[in-house]
């Protein structure tokens, strides 16, 4: 079992040290933290403070049964993670730039009818690989209790908590045996504006799923290049083929 370290304030969560900077550090908000709306700002609000200090970082919304962190981030969620995993949509085309920033993001993207099928797609292993070896911190944000989350997690060398400070940590979370890096959250939620998911169901959304079908050809080798994925404020991600 994972031991936990004390609730602490966001801005005093330090970043990976250099020697860090290549990982996948799963970001997961506890339930509270998901229905009172804050959780996605807090997450961009995280890379933010990482990204400052230096840190190469991009934010990947896992939470592709119900997604939200598009809002926070201000923008769209045509396509993303689900469709650069499933349908072979390049990460260019699905990563955004949070406006007036150098912060990218990649929202969920394209209902599926089964999130673990996303996690455990061997191109999603393969995608998060290479920007990890690229020296990229790949914060990845989940939530307590969507379904594919533990999935999800088999992939992530750190595990950051987003809580209140009188939160306890879920069990599933502490004896999944990854390093819980921090256990965090605003000082002062009502200070950070909430998405207006406080209402949302804790199930899958009352949408038409998306059924996946297997492209012909499926057993050849798929070429997903990565070119600039992120270029601004000097600072430039060149990520080399997925497959």
């Amino acid at each position: 079992m994972a031991p936990i370290p004390p609730w602490k304030p966001l801005d005093e969560v330090a970043p990976p040290r250099t020697d860090e900077q290549g990982r996948v550090v799963a970001v997961i908000a506890t339930r509270s933290a998901a229905a009172a709306g804050w959780a996605p700002s807090v997450v961009l609000d995280l890379a933010r403070a990482w990204a400052a200090e230096g840190g190469r970082v991009i934010v990947v919304d896992g939470v592709v049964e119900r997604p939200t962190l598009h809002e926070a981030a201000d923008a769209g969620n045509r396509e993303g993670l689900v469709d650069a995993v499933l349908h072979g949509a390049s990460v260019g085309r699905v990563s955004h730039q949070v406006a007036g920033e150098g912060l990218f993001v990649i929202p969920a993207g394209s209902p599926v009818a089964s999130a673990d099928t996303v996690a455990a797609d061997g191109r999603w292993q393969r995608l998060a690989s290479a920007m990890t070896e690229a020296g990229v911190a790949v914060l990845l944000y989940l939530e307590d209790e969507q379904e594919s989350a533990s999935a999800f997690l088999d992939h992530a060398r750190d595990v950051v908590v987003l809580c209140g400070p009188d939160e306890a940590v879920p069990p599933w979370i502490r004896e999944s045996g990854i390093r819980i890096r921090a256990v965090t959250g605003p000082e002062d939620p009502s200070a950070v504006a909430p998405l207006g998911v406080a209402s949302a169901p804790t199930s899958l959304p009352p949408r038409e799923p998306r059924i996946v079908e297997k492209r012909p050809g499926g057993g050849r080798l798929l070429l997903l290049l990565i070119g600039a994925l992120i270029i601004a404020a000097g600072l430039g991600y060149l990520l080399t083929s997925l497959l």
